[in-house]
């Protein structure tokens, strides 16, 4: 699945800030144009995409935006970002689970070290 896709190096470059506000907004805009294309070419009615970019303030510090787009019918967006909200629960849940676990705080009892 790919919001499964793990790419560490790649996270670390796309990370950098943009030099500007005008400069993050403008790659956002072309992002959106490009999913609407990308929406269309494979015929999805809805979908839905959250974006987060950091930028360089005026003030010189890093600020972070983020963004929200849904295509297609604006009565399904707000059960779209539901879903992913507790499809993103639960897989932080899992993956608390799978450490606990695996640290064997779960096998002691009453949870004692």
């Amino acid at each position: 699945m790919a919001d499964k896709i793990s790419d560490p190096a790649n996270y670390r470059k796309l990370s950098e800030p943009f030099a500007s506000a005008a400069e993050a907004n403008a790659a956002i805009q072309a992002f959106w144009s490009e999913f609407y294309e990308l929406r269309n070419k494979h015929r999805i009615a809805d979908a839905m995409v959250v974006v987060q970019t950091s930028y360089v303030a005026d003030d010189g510090g890093e600020a972070v935006g983020v963004m929200s787009m849904h295509a297609g019918d604006w009565i399904h967006r707000e059960s779209m970002a539901a879903f992913a909200y507790g499809q993103a629960v639960s897989d932080r849940q899992q993956q608390i689970g799978k450490m606990l676990s695996s640290s064997g705080y779960l096998k002691q009892p009453n949870n004692k070290r």
